[in-house]
């Protein structure tokens, strides 16, 4: 059994949505978009008992407190004695050939308009002409567990009864062990009783109590006893792992170690889980476990459910699991069939680097990275900080890939807002990528630079002013560039030599041109002014 579908509408802190769920689920956007709210939605339609949907959902959850709040989530893949147990509730749907047995839970929350206090629960099977309440006991068939980012270690890995380790401890068949373990037990609580050196603790807790308590107290009324002794043998049995430091109990690792600790053993003890969600699976890990733990959910079994701000995490999934989330909660998926099967462009592209521009208000791919340096120094210099504004510069290093940063930002793909900066002897092929003339480019969001950005930068503010930028930055000496483009002044620079001097080393003389470059500077530079003007209006 696996999510199909999730829809959640008026909720106060999520745009409304309605997204297709493939094999997994990744949610990924700025903080305070809304992920750890979706996840605790699917929890409450899912899991949550009526005492606490009526806790959890308060006013402040609605949008508009006249309308309901809905979470509704489709179930497919039902196999089995699951075909038998929601027979009355499955609603089967054919199409293409092949038979889908849904399975759709409604969770309705509505305020009474006179005390918002007040509130109506209701969770229903719903399919066309039937609704009908879920019992509570069918909330475990759906196999959902959920770790939130508050998730504690120490709870998880310790003795708590809930934890993840006495849960699996609780599912061990002692068989013939349970007799031994039980007298082996019983001998512990005799040796206790009579051991002499428990004597002077046993008097002076009995002297301590007779001071306060309004009875007397013997020292045959106090007794130190194996903690429910009558209760599940393995309920107080710890795990430890072998260490460099030698064998340590599970909840006292280190702090990354205990969340990879708590992740596995949460996928084991609750191995028939068939949904498993996890808020921010990264906490507290090295990047390269981060990417681990990623593979381990992204390969199964059953299906993740993820928020992440990982890029490592999100890297182990495929483009289609992903649902990317802009600034203003709205929510973008791509198709799977242009992405998932093509493996070559999986290696080559779906990167970690892939995480920002997803959940960018705005993409400008580049060719190379001093033109993103230039292109960030000359928005800071007109006020515009472009990580503020939602705004990422793609480095796409090499004009043969910008096809795929339209494929995977502009429409056929995340369908991010995507502008472009090339230089005039690439726009050909970037003309070719898009399907239209170079003369179409200008109105498809494409900037071409004349020749190239350093070619733009030296004929915009004038050799003598480029010279000073480079030299007032420290990088360079005014003598050392007057020497190497043979000139005894800056005023006698021709603009092609200087700037074909820059592009010997492009990116130290963009860092040189970014320390000191002013807005008066950049409204000279055409294409960079117009850039940054477009940017700043969207």
């Amino acid at each position: 059994m696996r999510i199909s579908r999730l829809r959640i509408t008026n909720h106060q802190r999520v745009t409304d949505l309605d997204i297709e769920v493939r094999r997994h689920l990744v949610l990924v956007g700025v903080n305070d978009i809304g992920k750890t709210t979706i996840l605790r939605c699917v929890d409450s339609v899912l899991r949550a008992s009526m005492s606490q949907l009526h806790a959890w959902f308060g006013a402040d959850q609605f949008r508009d407190p006249a309308r309901p709040l809905v979470v509704e989530t489709s179930l497919v893949d039902l196999k089995g004695q699951d075909l038998g147990r929601f027979a009355d509730d499955i609603e089967v749907v054919g199409g293409g050939g092949e038979t889908v047995h849904r399975l759709t839970v409604r969770l309705t929350i509505s305020l009474d308009p006179e005390d918002p206090e007040s509130k109506s629960v209701a969770r229903r099977f719903v399919k066309p002409g039937v609704e009908q309440p879920v019992p509570y006991r069918d909330l475990e068939a759906f196999g959902w567990t959920y770790l939130p980012a508050g998730r504690s270690a120490d709870h998880e890995l310790g003795t708590g009864r809930t934890g993840a380790v006495q849960a699996l401890l609780g599912e061990v068949d002692l068989g013939d062990d349970e007799e031994v373990l039980s007298t082996a037990l019983t001998n512990y609580q005799t040796g206790l009783n009579e051991a002499k050196s428990l004597a002077e603790l046993r008097n002076d807790v009995a002297t301590a109590l007779a001071a306060v308590y309004p009875r007397s107290v013997s020292d045959d009324d106090v007794s130190v006893k194996v903690r429910d002794l009558s209760d599940v043998l393995l309920g107080h049995v710890d795990i430890h792992v072998g260490t460099p430091r030698g064998q340590v109990r599970l909840a006292e690792q280190s702090d990354g170690i205990r969340a990879l600790t708590t992740i596995a053993l949460n996928r084991l003890a609750r191995r028939s889980a068939r949904i498993v969600a996890i808020d921010e699976p990264e906490l507290h890990l090295h990047p390269r476990s981060q990417a681990r733990v990623g593979a381990v959910l992204a390969a199964g079994p059953g299906q993740a459910i993820v928020a992440t701000h990982s890029p490592q995490v999100l890297a182990s999934f495929l483009p289609s699991d992903v649902v990317a989330f802009a600034p203003d909660g709205t929510s973008r998926q791509v198709d799977p069939t242009g992405f998932d099967r093509n493996l070559k462009f999986l290696q080559h592209h779906w990167l970690d680097s892939a995480l920002e521009p997803l959940t960018a208000r705005v993409v400008v791919a580049v060719e190379g990275p001093s033109d993103r340096i230039m292109l960030h120094a000359a928005a800071r210099a007109h006020g515009l900080d472009l990580d503020q504004s939602g705004i990422c510069v793609v480095v796409v290093r090499g004009a043969s890939n910008f096809s795929s940063a339209y494929r995977l930002f502009g429409p056929a793909g995340f369908d991010v807002a995507l502008l472009t900066l090339v230089d005039e002897q690439e726009a050909s092929i970037v003309a070719k990528d898009l399907g239209c003339t170079e003369a179409d480019l200008d109105s498809r969001g494409v900037l071409i630079c004349r020749a190239d950005l350093e070619d733009e930068c030296v004929r915009g503010i004038g050799a003598v002013r480029c010279v000073e930028l480079l030299a007032r930055s420290g990088l360079y000496q005014e003598r050392q560039i007057l020497g190497a483009c043979r000139a005894a002044t800056a005023d006698t620079i021709p603009a092609d030599v200087l700037a074909g001097w820059c592009r010997k080393d492009k990116v130290r003389t963009a860092m040189a041109l970014a320390q000191e470059i002013r807005a008066s500077d950049v409204v000279q530079i055409a294409v960079l002014a117009d850039l940054v003007t477009r940017l700043a209006a969207l």
